[in-house]
């Protein structure tokens, strides 16, 4: 069955939050608002307008009508007739290490207007139109802690859409920089998808150097500064997940960072409406030759054959490769910041009571020997029938002479 790419709401690699159709000519009777579930800035709020539209909501089951054909359909019941609140600003914030001066930030979206065309007998009407717009602004750092950058408009005090910057200064010279993009721009009273930003995304890289490293993880783990905090879970959780770094927090939005192999800072941060992570697979370890593991017995059906007194043999690599498992970890420790040490040194004499136990559990097998394993069970055996069940007082009476006698007493 063929199937219209144009009818199709998501495609990897395009338009993953509305409309999957990219080109500028891009046409459409209806508003474009309905078609977009996320993704989308709206202007500024008009109080009186939400009021108006609140009282005035159209019938979503005769908007909805029609077949494309009438030049002026009406719009459909959407959050901003409805009376709904709406974002007008998304952004992220990050941390940039000393030396990065200048920022470059690449803004872009889609915006819709009516245009004139003609239809297939020639007659013209009104349809909507998408125009992408992409603005590249350097952002200087030392300028002032905070900047508001006209996008659409000369003055950033008039209705559009500008970029706002807050700086901060923070420890050893960094700073904090807050990027937003905001939509100010004034509510029409009709065709308000004119005012609303439709996919809006912001790049941020280096000005000079766009590979260069200059965005800082937040928080990182293997900072001496860094903190452990009160909660004994999250300072467990942090030496397993100290190379998990994240290097942006968005607002309203998802953001994105771009780090090299083995770098610990990112060179480019992106946000993203419909953020993806792929969870990596768990693989087990080898257990061939040369390995923590050589000479274990993982088969099941193996081991279910194999006699009592060889089970030592094949079970106990095992707590031999965890510890000297463990023994690789503990090394590690002294290279660690000094608020993670101790909790890494408890995690890893916990672990070695673990090993020191599967150990015991291999030495017990091994010592037990066909005769001693007989003897035990005919003990297991004798003791299992010198107790039953007495109907009478419906507990568990011994069954020997005594016993016997005491019931022909009573």
């Amino acid at each position: 069955m063929e199937v219209d790419p144009h009818h199709i709401l998501f495609r990897p690699g395009h338009d993953k939050t509305g409309s999957c159709r990219e080109h500028p000519d891009e046409a459409r009777s209806q508003g474009p608002g309905e078609r977009y579930l996320v993704g989308r800035l709206g202007p500024k709020h008009d109080a009186n307008s939400v009021k108006d539209a609140a009282a005035d909501t159209v019938d979503a089951d005769n908007a909805a009508g029609g077949d494309g054909s009438d030049p002026e359909l009406p719009d459909l019941l959407t959050m901003q007739n409805a009376g709904h609140m709406w974002a007008s600003s998304m952004g992220l914030s990050c941390m940039v290490q000393p030396g990065a001066d200048i920022l470059t930030v690449t803004i872009s979206w889609g915006q819709y207007a009516k245009s004139e065309v003609l239809d297939d007998a020639g007659n013209p009407h009104r349809q909507w139109s998408r125009e992408p717009v992409q603005r590249v602004i350097h952002v200087r750092l030392e300028q002032g802690a905070s900047q508001r950058i006209p996008l659409t408009m000369p003055d950033p005090r008039q209705p559009g859409v500008y970029l706002a910057v807050e700086i901060r200064d923070h420890t050893n010279g960094r700073r904090v920089v807050e990027i937003g993009l905001v939509n100010v721009q004034t509510e029409p009273a009709a065709n308000k998808d004119t005012a609303w930003l439709f996919q809006p995304k912001l790049t941020v890289t280096a000005a000079v150097e766009t590979e260069r490293a200059v965005f800082c993880p937040i928080d990182d783990p293997l900072e001496d500064s860094a903190t452990n905090g009160d909660d004994a879970e999250d300072r467990h959780l942090r030496p397993l997940y100290r190379n998990q770094l994240r290097h942006a927090v968005g607002r309203n939005v998802a953001a994105h960072a771009s780090v090299h192999d083995g770098d610990r800072c990112a060179y480019r941060l992106e946000t993203t409406w419909l953020p993806t992570y792929e969870v990596p697979a768990t693989i087990a370890p080898p257990a061939g030759d040369g390995t923590l593991l050589a000479g274990l017995e993982l088969s099941m059906e193996a081991l279910a054959h194999t006699p009592e007194a060889d089970l030592a043999d094949k079970l106990g690599p095992l707590a031999e490769g965890y510890e000297k498992w463990l023994d690789h970890q503990a090394a590690q420790i002294p290279d660690l910041p000094l608020p993670l040490r101790e909790t890494a040194e408890a995690a890893i004499f916990t672990a070695r009571q673990c090993a020191r136990g599967s150990r015991q559990a291999s030495t017990w097998c091994r010592r037990r020997t066909p005769k001693a394993t007989s003897r035990h069970s005919r003990r297991s055996g004798s003791r299992t029938r010198r107790w039953r069940c007495s109907a009478s007082t419906r507990r568990s009476v011994p069954c020997g002479k005594h016993a016997v006698t005491a019931s022909r007493r009573r």
